[in-house]
């Protein structure tokens, strides 16, 4: 997947932490649209961002697919394999 998806993402994870973490300090601050607000609320909806959050990020932030290599110089080279390379 794209870069842009796990940038995306990983900003989920970011916020949605800081606003579990809030919420558990002052749920009313972070549950504004419901009346009665519990710890046990904002851990639900927050928490559970969090782990959707976390999950696309993980899946989504492997670098085991880039064939881009960066050399010394910092210039970006691309690995090629010949056909004597390739296992059959």
């Amino acid at each position: 997947m794209g870069t842009a998806f796990s940038t995306i993402a990983g900003l989920g994870v970011i916020i949605t932490g800081i606003l579990l973490t809030i919420g558990l300090i002052r749920p009313g601050f972070v549950v504004w649209w419901n009346k009665s607000n519990s710890r046990k609320q904002v851990f639900m909806i927050w928490g559970g961002l969090l782990m959707v959050f976390s999950v696309m990020y993980f899946l989504s932030a492997t670098t085991e697919d880039d064939s881009r290599k960066e050399n010394d110089q910092g210039n970006t080279e691309i690995e090629t394999h010949s056909q004597d390379d390739v296992k059959e």
